[in-house]
């Protein structure tokens, strides 16, 4: 059953531009204004026709690379640290900001900090008060997003949507309707990119590569495969001493925000959006939960606990208690 999911998200105003070329700045600001970066770094000299050509491609499209690194500001937390950032990176420097630079040659740079003890909200109704914001920022609630547009604080986005928002994301937002976008609209102007599911990747199932090859098994390619090779690893007792567990999972299957250890590609592999609204094909909202293509995907779980593929123990684990069996490599 073909449908699109609708998800009653909160919607938090983010001002950033979603993998977007162009970059908007804060009024004022400038480090991302593409005009500021060429009077700025070039005291006025004519740009060579290719050169200028490569910033109106950057400034109109969405994955155009600007020619020269365009710096912008980005608020945090002063002291905020990040403990799932790897050993070295920061803030700055890590996978996501090397893919920005190396896609579209944007570099971010922290500013809007705060002392330890204070509230991010505290840190931009100070900003907003100054009259003093980063390029880039979140922004939660309507409320403080309406007082950075009477500010006039924050850049019209309209048509940096347009140009610079790739037809994915544009089908994203499209698939909530009008109210979305709306609800950062002013005036018939978007000033900034509301929160929501806009994120599109391929979920992952991770196995031990060591352990197919100690059983000189082929790695998986279907989702049926890949259960199979499971199988073997808790029929072959892999971990030893009888600690193979098998798929290990969290006890309500599905993952929430913020959380691991859920089944997702499995309810996926049958069509199935549990715990979400949806639209089915003839226009009726349902609830994911309750559909038939939900019931397969239970089934075929079923199969997979007699089978032994399914953790056995998983309702009585607890988050910590798979944290330990990963760690301890079972």
């Amino acid at each position: 059953m073909k449908r699109r999911v609708l998800q009653l998200a909160a919607l938090i105003a983010a001002l950033i531009l979603l993998f977007a070329g162009c970059s908007g700045s804060g009024s004022g600001q400038g480090s991302g204004d593409t005009e500021t970066v060429e009077s700025s770094d070039h005291s006025g000299a004519a740009e060579p026709e290719t050169d200028q050509a490569a910033w109106e491609e950057a400034a109109h499209t969405p994955l155009g690379k600007y020619p020269e690194t365009v710096e912008y500001t980005l608020g945090k937390i002063s002291g905020a640290n990040n403990s799932n950032l790897p050993a070295g990176d920061t803030y700055e420097d890590n996978a996501y900001t090397r893919y920005l630079k190396e896609v579209l040659n944007i570099q971010n740079e922290d500013i809007f900090e705060l002392e330890a003890g204070g509230s991010y909200e505290e840190a931009l109704e100070m900003s907003i008060a100054d009259r003093s914001i980063p390029d880039v920022l979140v922004v939660n609630g309507r409320d403080n997003l309406e007082k950075l547009v009477k500010a006039g604080l924050v850049e019209d986005l309209t048509s940096v949507y347009e140009e610079c928002t790739t037809d994915v994301i544009k089908e994203m937002y499209a698939s909530y309707g009008e109210d979305l976008l709306g609800s950062a609209t002013f005036d018939g102007k978007l000033y900034a990119f509301p929160n929501t599911a806009i994120d599109d990747g391929h979920m992952l199932l991770w196995l031990r590569a060591d352990w197919i090859r100690e059983l000189g098994l082929e790695e998986p390619q279907t989702m049926d495969e890949a259960m199979q090779i499971i199988k073997a690893f808790v029929e072959n007792d892999i971990a030893g001493e009888g600690n193979t567990v098998g798929l290990a999972c969290s006890t309500g299957l599905i993952a929430g925000p913020s959380e691991t250890y859920g089944v997702d590609g499995i309810f996926t592999k049958f069509g199935s959006a549990p715990e979400k609204w949806i639209l089915d094909d003839e226009g009726n909202v349902v609830y994911g939960s309750v559909t038939s293509e939900t019931k397969e995907a239970l089934r075929y779980l079923n199969q997979l606990y007699q089978d032994g593929i399914l953790d056995s123990r998983f309702l009585l684990r607890k988050t910590d208690n798979i944290d330990e069996l990963l760690i301890n490599g079972y």
